[in-house]
C-alpha cells in the first residue's frame, strides 16, 4: 500500500508542477502550433479542448461524485444527491458574478478602478486554480489515464486564462500575478496530499469546478466573436471530445 500511495503522489505531483508551470511561461507555450498558426486561434482551440473535457469527461464523473456525496455525506441526503448538480450551477453563477463585478470596476476611471479589477480577477482565478490542483489529488476518478487527460485539458484551459490576464493586466500580472498563480497551484496540490477531505466534500468541489470551467471558458471565448476563432474552438471541442469518448 505504501508504494501505491507513493506512485500516486508522484504522478499527481508531476501533473501539478506541469499545471503550475503554465503561468510563468504561458506566454511562450504554443502546444498546437503545428495545427494552427494564429495565436488567437490557438487559444480558442485550447478553450474548445477544456470545454470538451468538462462535458465529455468531468460531467459524467459528476455522476460518480453524486453517488459518493450521497453515500458519505455527514447528514442525511435528500433528493439522491442532486446537491452536486446545484453546486455546479453555483460555480457557474459565482464566476459570472465575479466577471460582472470585475468589468464594472474596470470601467471606472483612474488607477484605483483598474487595480480593484485586477485584485478581483486574480483573486477569483487563484481560488479556482487552487481547487483545480486540489481535486487532482482527491478526485473520484483517479487512474493514470484520467490524470493525464485531466492535466492536458486543464493546461490548455490555464493557457487561455494566462492569455486573458496578460491581455487585461499586463504589468501587474507579468510582475507578480503569474508567479502567484503558479504558487497557488502548487499549494493546492500540497493541500490535496496532506488534508484528509471526505469524499462528499471532494464531490462538491468537482461539481463547483465544472461549473466554473464552463463559465470561464465561455467568458473568454464569447469576448472574441469572429469566424476564425469559432472554427478553432469548434475543432478543439469536437476532436478532443471524440478522443475522450473511447477513453471513458
Amino acid at each position: 500500500m505504501r508504494a501505491v500511495i507513493s506512485v500516486d503522489t508522484l504522478s499527481t505531483g508531476i501533473s501539478a508542477l506541469a499545471l503550475a508551470a503554465v503561468f510563468p511561461i504561458g506566454g511562450r507555450i504554443q502546444p498546437f502550433r503545428a495545427l494552427v498558426r494564429d495565436r488567437d486561434q490557438l487559444l480558442s482551440l485550447s478553450g474548445g479542448v477544456s470545454i470538451a473535457y468538462v462535458f465529455v469527461s468531468l460531467m459524467p464523473e459528476m455522476a460518480s461524485a453524486r453517488e459518493a456525496y450521497a453515500a458519505s455525506a455527514a447528514i442525511p441526503v435528500l433528493f439522491q444527491g442532486m446537491m452536486v448538480y446545484f453546486v455546479a450551477l453555483m460555480g457557474f453563477i459565482a464566476y459570472s458574478g465575479l466577471e460582472i463585478l470585475r468589468t464594472r470596476m474596470q470601467a471606472k476611471s483612474g488607477s484605483r478602478g483598474k487595480r480593484t479589477s485586477y485584485y478581483i480577477h486574480i483573486g477569483g482565478i487563484s481560488i479556482y486554480v487552487w481547487m483545480v490542483a486540489f481535486i487532482l489529488v482527491s478526485r473520484v476518478e483517479k487512474t493514470s489515464l484520467h490524470i493525464v487527460i485531466y492535466t492536458f485539458a486543464m493546461a490548455a484551459h490555464f493557457l487561455t486564462i494566462d492569455h486573458s490576464l496578460r491581455e487585461e493586466h499586463r504589468l501587474p500580472f507579468e510582475r507578480s500575478g503569474r508567479y502567484l498563480l503558479a504558487a497557488v497551484c502548487a499549494l493546492g496540490w500540497v493541500a490535496g496530499v496532506v488534508l484528509p477531505v471526505p469524499p462528499y466534500a471532494v464531490a462538491l468541489m468537482v461539481a463547483f469546478v465544472s461549473g466554473a470551467i464552463v463559465m470561464n471558458s465561455s467568458i473568454m471565448e464569447l469576448s472574441h466573436r469572429n469566424e476564425e476563432r469559432f472554427l478553432a474552438f469548434l475543432f478543439g471541442g469536437v476532436v478532443y471530445g471524440l478522443l475522450l469518448i473511447p477513453l471513458g
